[in-house]
C-alpha cells in the first residue's frame, strides 16, 4: 500500500466518522456505520504504524484481513456513507480474491478535479482543472472551458446586479493554462457544486456534464504526493488522475 496515499485516506475515513457522529449523514445505522468505520480506522492505523500480533499472514488478526472482512460483511453500508474514491481504495486495496461488485451509480461518476500548482504569497490560487468520467475513463484538461462557462455566469450577475439585485460572481481569471483567483472561501473559492447547475445554464459551448460533476480538490502537496507529478503540467498526471479515479 502507497503509504501517502493510506494515511490520506485515513484522514479522510476519520472525517467521515466524525460526520456521522454529527449527524451529517442520513440513515438509522449510525452506531453501525461507528462501528465499522472505527473498526476499519483502527485497523489501517496498525498497517501505517506496522503494529501486529503475530507474524502470520493469514491469521485473521492481521489488520489487512480485518479490513477485508468488514468491507465484504458491510459493503452494502459502506457505499452509502463512503465517497466512491474511499470505498474503490478500501475493496482495491485488501479485497484481493473478488472486487465486492460496485453498483453502476458508484462507477459511472463524473468528477471535477482541481490540481492545484501554486498557492502565492497575496494569497492567489492558481489551479488546473480537470474533467473525469470513471465510466469511460475520460480525463482532460478542461480550465479554459470553465473559466469561459464561468464567465458567461459573471455577465448574467452583473446584469441581474445592474437591476439593483445582488448576485454572486466567481473571481476567476484564465492565465497560463491555469484558473487563478484569490483565496476567498476555500481552494476553490466560491465554485461549490450547489451551483454546477446554474454555471451550466448559462453556458453556450460546455463539452462537459459540469452540473453532474462532483469537485475534488488536490494540494500542490496533493499533486507531488499522492498523485506523484512534479506539477499540475507534468505529463503523467492524467493517467495518475485516471488510476485515482476511473480505475
Amino acid at each position: 500500500m502507497n503509504e501517502t496515499l493510506g494515511k490520506k485516506m485515513l484522514a479522510e475515513l476519520m472525517d467521515v466518522y466524525d460526520e456521522v457522529s454529527r449527524g451529517l449523514h442520513p440513515g438509522k445505522e449510525k452506531e453501525e456505520i461507528q462501528r465499522v468505520l472505527s473498526e476499519i480506522n483502527m485497523a489501517l492505523s496498525r498497517i501505517l504504524m506496522n503494529i501486529r500480533h503475530c507474524h502470520n499472514a493469514d491469521c485473521p488478526c492481521q489488520p489487512e484481513n480485518l479490513i477485508r472482512n468488514l468491507v465484504v460483511m458491510n459493503q452494502e453500508l459502506l457505499q452509502k456513507h463512503l465517497y466512491t474514491n474511499q470505498f474503490i481504495f478500501l475493496a482495491g486495496e485488501f479485497v484481493k480474491d473478488g472486487l465486492p461488485e460496485i453498483p453502476k451509480d458508484q462507477t459511472d461518476m463524473k468528477h471535477l478535479i482541481g490540481c492545484i500548482e501554486d498557492i502565492t504569497r497575496s494569497g492567489r490560487i492558481k489551479t488546473r482543472f480537470f474533467y473525469i468520467d470513471s465510466k469511460t475513463k475520460e480525463v482532460r484538461d478542461v480550465t479554459l472551458e470553465l473559466c469561459e462557462t464561468i464567465e458567461q455566469y459573471n455577465q448574467k450577475a452583473e446584469r441581474i446586479r445592474a437591476t439593483g439585485e445582488y448576485a454572486m460572481k466567481i473571481p476567476y481569471d484564465y492565465k497560463k493554462g491555469m484558473a487563478e483567483y484569490s483565496f476567498g472561501c476555500g481552494l476553490s473559492h466560491y465554485l461549490q457544486e450547489d451551483i454546477f447547475e446554474d454555471i451550466s445554464k448559462e453556458a453556450t459551448s460546455l463539452t462537459f456534464p459540469l452540473a453532474s460533476c462532483k469537485l475534488s480538490m488536490y494540494t500542490h502537496s496533493d499533486v507531488t504526493d499522492i498523485l506523484e507529478c512534479q506539477s499540475v503540467f507534468d505529463g503523467k498526471i492524467q493517467k495518475s488522475l485516471e488510476m485515482r479515479f476511473a480505475s
